[in-house]
């Protein structure tokens, strides 16, 4: 009989993992998703590619936007008045890709030096372009639909605000059964500088695994906030340079490590430390001292960050650089108004980011030390090598089981198996 309780119970476990699988309307655990890069002289761009519409509609619009951690809207293009972007306030577009604008009145925008005008209108978005969506025209996003640009410097991408106030968060809270979490994964595509300038890749992971020794801090954000921003503050280890308490901005446009009023100042502080006299083109890698750079540190809450100097100073035709970045352009856009500091994909590089939009609306922030990437092809391959492990088991136990039924009957004959003696 014992026999046969674990054998029942292994049967089930094993339906349980052949059921299990992701639904239609499941986030994937670690969905690694596919993402796009434009590579300018000021900074890098990062995307990553979204379905339009549920994928059951006629036209498969799969389209790039750039991620940006620091806005709310999101900005798609319509071919309607263009000549790129997806169909949208045609009369036929919600069976094309389920876009379609609320009406039609147009309004002005502007997206950091670009100028545009939009019309409000409504669209799927799927963040796993090979599995369809199971959803209803009523649960779609909001968007702001361009019709016309000026000074587009995003080439023909789209924009998906992933601000604590984005609507992303609550849209795929209703479509899907998990939360939505995103840990951007910033990878520095020449980290020793061979090249002369440096930009960055991103694997942006849905859904990750995060194991509790690799977490250094999680930050929870003001209810209401805008931005994601932490309270926090930096030091040099040597020197006087100091910025006290301050929203701390979190960026995933900026390619800097750190973002700061006068930063070329700031850069030449560290030059003289390593430099002495021989400061601005003069501070040549032959002569810096690199032993004499101070570490500088930053605090988020209550978790101090250390940077060494190798992390934050690189060199360009050998003459000395910061990974400073001003701050002045991202503030009231993408960072508080009153910000003073922020941490861009440098930053990020080293501690991946990961958001979480809560179903209650809590909006937090995790920093890791470290990820192990998991794919679906790995994911698979575990379940295919547990679910072989289980069949071996139930096959012995089955094995086991039998040869005990066959010994009993050796010992009791087969009509005293069942048989109940009372006393």
């Amino acid at each position: 009989m014992k026999f046969k309780i674990k054998a029942s119970i292994l049967l089930i476990l094993m339906i349980q993992c052949q059921t299990n699988d992701q639904g239609i309307n499941d986030l994937p655990i670690e969905y690694m998703m596919r993402s796009g890069l434009i590579k300018q002289e000021e900074q890098s761009e990062n995307g990553v590619e979204l379905r339009i519409g549920t994928g059951r509609e006629i036209l498969q619009n799969n389209q790039e936007f750039q991620i940006n951690i620091g806005q709310k809207d999101i900005l798609i293009v319509t071919s309607d008045k263009m000549n790129w972007g997806v169909p949208c306030n045609s009369i036929n577009s919600v069976s094309i890709n389920t876009c379609s604008t609320n009406d039609e009145v147009e309004y002005n925008g502007a997206y950091k030096s670009s100028t545009f005008k939009y019309q409000n209108g409504k669209v799927h978005l799927n963040f796993h372009p090979d599995i369809p969506l199971n959803t209803t025209v009523d649960e779609r996003i909001d968007v702001k639909v361009i019709s016309a640009i000026k000074d587009w410097s995003l080439d023909h991408w789209f924009v998906l605000g992933l601000s604590p106030k984005s609507q992303i968060g609550d849209y795929f809270n209703r479509i899907y059964k998990s939360p939505f979490r995103m840990l951007l994964y910033f990878k520095n595509a020449d980290p020793y500088h061979f090249k002369l300038e440096s930009y960055f890749k991103l694997m942006p992971i849905l859904n990750p695994v995060v194991e509790e020794l690799t977490m250094v801090s999680t930050h929870d954000m003001e209810p209401d906030s805008d931005y994601w921003s932490v309270k926090g503050s930096l030091a040099l280890t040597k020197g006087d340079w100091v910025i006290d308490q301050t929203k701390v901005c979190i960026s995933s446009v900026s390619d800097n490590l750190i973002f700061f009023e006068d930063p070329a100042t700031k850069c030449l502080i560290i030059q003289k430390m390593i430099c002495g006299e021989n400061i601005g083109s003069k501070c040549r890698k032959e002569i810096a001292n690199m032993s004499l750079a101070p570490n500088i540190t930053i605090t988020l809450d209550q978790t101090t960050y250390s940077i060494g100097p190798y992390q934050y100073i690189y060199f360009k035709y050998n003459v000395m650089m910061c990974y400073f970045g001003s701050i002045s352009k991202f503030l009231a856009e993408d960072c508080p108004a009153d910000s003073k500091l922020g941490v861009g994909k440098g930053f990020l590089s080293y501690y991946y980011p990961v958001f979480n939009f809560e179903t209650n609306g809590k909006r937090t922030i995790d920093f890791l030390k470290k990820h192990t990437v998991l794919n679906q092809n790995s994911n698979y391959l575990i379940k295919v090598l547990l679910l072989v492990i289980m069949a071996g088991v139930i096959l012995i136990l089955a094995q086991m089981y039998i040869k005990e039924i066959a010994k009993r009957n050796m010992l009791y004959g087969d009509d005293k198996e069942d048989s109940i003696d009372f006393k």
